[in-house]
């Protein structure tokens, strides 16, 4: 029995162990929690007719055009997103209150005009479902043009730190109110003329 090597490890080795993989679940369960939390709020989003799209729908052009397109599927980790879902493994973008349609030049034929935005029950009520953006944590872009947003909405909104574009045109929001989100948004671009 001389020759046979037995596994050993000491008690500091285990405790570190246990503490190191302890570390790595706690980190998991806290981004399984925080994706559930994006998928509520993007379930109810979509449910009061509000556009939603991930960053993986959003991509630059050979023109360096950025360009969203709804239609555009994942490109990793296939299985997993069958399984799970989008949300854990990609950030909502873009965020629209309104939902946009296509107004024909001439009924029955494939030429359009341009879009219309229609109103939704988000954009309708949208300062009481503004809370449901703070569940979006990369949020880039939010459109509530046409939307009933006030300045009501301003302490939420200003929270919105990683906000790259705003977009307020035709809102009840005040022009003192739109230079008040300038100040608590200096990285973010808002239009509202």
């Amino acid at each position: 029995m001389a020759g046979r090597w037995r596994f050993r490890f000491s008690l500091r080795a285990l405790l570190l162990a246990v503490l190191f993989s302890s570390l790595c679940l706690g980190w998991l369960s806290l981004q399984l929690a925080q994706s559930r939390k994006q998928a509520r709020a993007v379930g109810k989003i979509q449910h009061l007719g509000g556009t939603v799209y991930y960053d993986f729908q959003h991509y630059y052009d050979k023109n360096g055009e950025g360009s969203l397109n709804e239609a555009r599927p994942p490109d990793d980790w296939m299985l997993a997103r069958k399984l799970f879902g989008n949300d854990p493994f990609s950030n909502v973008y873009h965020v629209q209150f309104v939902e946009q349609t296509l107004i024909p030049q001439v009924p029955g034929r494939t030429h359009y005009l341009g879009l219309k935005d229609m109103p939704t029950e988000l954009s309708r009520d949208a300062d009481n479902y503004i809370s449901l953006l703070s569940a979006l944590p990369e949020l880039h872009t939010l459109d509530l043009s046409s939307s009933n947003v006030s300045d009501k909405s301003i302490p939420t909104l200003g929270e919105l730190k990683t906000l790259k574009w705003l977009f307020l045109k035709e809102t009840s929001m005040s022009p003192d109110g739109i230079k008040q989100l300038q100040e608590m948004l200096p990285e973010c671009e808002v239009y509202w003329r």
